[in-house]
């Protein structure tokens, strides 16, 4: 627990690297605010929460049962948190399952950070935590997305057409039906996603040559570094929920309500995509009370790529 428990909690998840590094070192060392960070390459992770004074815990993100572990770990070490960054991102150049069954892409971008989210909802949405908030790195990108309703695991997890761009937009799109959907079923938790802008943090080298310019040149008007994008970071989670930002609302990098996709606006598809995200995890159908829920042990499956 918190030697210091006046202070605020706040967690941020790929935080090893990019934008999530930029924000740590953005935040570290604030008298007012106690800093965990969760990374999934350990030794790069000590390093960032060294230079930033701030707590670490490791968690890969292909592995749901990790997921589970530093959700243990954070209950243990945390009374309340009062910022939850789910930031973490990948993008992968081949098709991946993970051990869990899931298209890995999805998994890192979303379903963990559901899952973890799920795990710690009772914290972040403790009564003394009047201001706490879930922000959501999503990105532009769920312009990109292919999807089509009715939604369906297979069509999610790409179907027989998947490509690295097209599984990056998906889950990017799942990010903000997420946001959308937890600030409905979960408004104590003040929900809010953005997009960082075109930021040059290396996810893109797993994506195709064509695809690469179009992400790169979507950023020419107003090209932003990985410090930019961890200030937009830090906005957010400095942010007071109906004040600075409101919650369920996706902003673009400029701080501005973002002009999302037909797809990501739909109420309904929102709602879809929640019951679906809960049915893939393993999650009672309810919204729930608060209280964690109970989530079957993910298969012990290898790896694969294909």
């Amino acid at each position: 627990m918190d030697p210091m428990p006046s202070r605020r909690t706040v967690v941020i998840t790929g935080a090893s690297a990019g934008i999530g590094a930029a924000a740590a070192h953005r935040l570290g060392r604030r008298e007012d605010t106690r800093l965990l960070l969760l990374g999934r390459d350990p030794e790069r992770t000590r390093r960032v929460a060294e230079a930033t004074g701030a707590e670490h815990l490791i968690a890969d993100f292909t592995e749901l049962d990790q997921v589970r572990t530093a959700a243990e770990q954070l209950r243990q070490r945390c009374g309340r948190i009062d910022v939850l960054a789910l930031n973490a991102a990948a993008v992968h150049r081949h098709h991946r399952r993970t051990v869990d069954g899931f298209e890995a892409t999805l998994q890192v971008n979303h379903l963990a950070h559901a899952l973890l989210t799920e795990l710690l909802a009772d914290l972040i949405g403790a009564p003394q935590s009047a201001g706490a908030a879930v922000v959501v790195t999503a990105s532009r990108a769920e312009r990109h997305s292919v999807l089509t309703p009715p939604l369906d695991r297979r069509r999610l997890e790409g179907g027989d057409h998947w490509c690295p761009h097209h599984a990056y937009a998906a889950s990017k799109l799942g990010n903000v039906l997420y946001a959308r959907a937890l600030a409905r079923h979960r408004p104590t938790l003040r929900p809010v996603s953005f997009h960082p802008g075109v930021i040059n943090t290396g996810l893109a080298s797993a994506l195709s040559l064509r695809h690469r310019f179009l992400y790169r040149s979507a950023g020419l008007v107003s090209p932003l570094n990985v410090i930019d994008g961890g200030d937009n970071l830090v906005h957010f989670i400095d942010g007071i929920p109906g004040r600075t930002w409101q919650p369920g609302v996706h902003y673009d990098a400029d701080r501005t309500r973002s002009r999302l996709s037909a797809l990501a606006s739909d109420d309904d598809v929102a709602e879809s995509h929640w019951r679906l995200t809960r049915q893939m995890l393993g999650l009672t159908p309810e919204a729930g009370t608060g209280e964690p829920s109970t989530v079957p042990a993910a298969p012990q499956r290898p790896l694969i790529d294909s």
